[in-house]
């Protein structure tokens, strides 16, 4: 007896049935990522947590380098569209920029620190970068590009600043645009390692006051900073976090 052959509707639901289990998988497997890091993650710990046979996600994405080289991509991707619509902004003050880009790290310092208490890194980039001499030669790659790129959304960020009348003409474009760019790169260390979020936030008050004292056209006053707000909620284990790119 042959076997039927399936109804184009039939062929469609299987294929959105699919494509659902993926992004179950991508979703957790990010999340876990960050918590974990790369070695510390298994597709048995994958499937395990989603309640489906780890051949399942070997089905979908073969190895796990390819999995975390498509979770990566997807995650830096829509942080960078959102650090892009921050950072190249000529909306927005550089006080704003920095207000802004802080509580976008505490929301996600937020959803990975109990109470407060430091406990993992707050971005998947940052967390792969802690393992950068033993990740896939293609997420290395992925890790400093990214990095490059937020080097260009800053350096934009301070040009538009100067255009603004914000900071001098004679302001030396390269340099701050590093030192801010350092502040993201570290959030992800500086969260994890021993402090609560206040050390970072001191970051980026201080950065902007030095920068405001040094360069800052006119009267060069530091404006009041605005304190953090406690996000109302977290999320369930198995919702996306929040792309933070660095």
């Amino acid at each position: 007896m042959s076997k039927r052959k399936a109804l184009p509707g039939e062929v469609r639901q299987r294929s959105e049935a699919g494509e659902a289990i993926r992004q179950k998988i991508k979703a957790v497997a990010t999340e876990m990522f960050i918590v974990r890091g790369y070695n510390g993650v298994t597709f048995l710990d994958i499937a395990k947590t989603l309640g489906i046979n780890h051949s399942l996600v070997h089905y979908h994405f073969g190895t796990k380098a390819k999995l975390s080289e498509e979770v990566l991509v997807e995650f830096v991707e829509n942080g960078l569209r959102e650090i892009r619509a921050l950072w190249c902004s000529a909306d927005k003050s550089l006080f704003q920029k920095f207000v802004e880009a802080r509580d976008r790290l505490y929301r996600q310092f937020f959803r990975y620190h109990t109470d407060g208490q430091p406990e993992h890194s707050t971005g998947l980039v940052s967390r792969f970068a802690m393992e950068f001499e033993s990740i896939d030669p293609k997420l290395r790659e992925i890790v400093k590009d990214t990095h490059e790129r937020i080097d260009n959304c800053v350096r934009q960020a301070v040009l538009i600043a100067i255009e603004r009348g914000e900071l001098t003409e004679d302001t030396p474009v390269q340099l701050l645009a590093l030192q801010i760019s350092s502040i993201l790169f570290v959030a992800g260390p500086t969260a994890r390692y021993g402090w609560d979020f206040s050390r970072l936030d001191d970051h980026f008050r201080g950065a902007f006051a030095m920068i405001t004292l040094a360069y800052g056209a006119g009267k060069r006053e530091v404006e009041p900073w605005p304190k953090v707000k406690r996000p109302r909620s977290k999320r369930t284990a198995t919702e996306p976090p929040e792309p933070v790119a660095a």
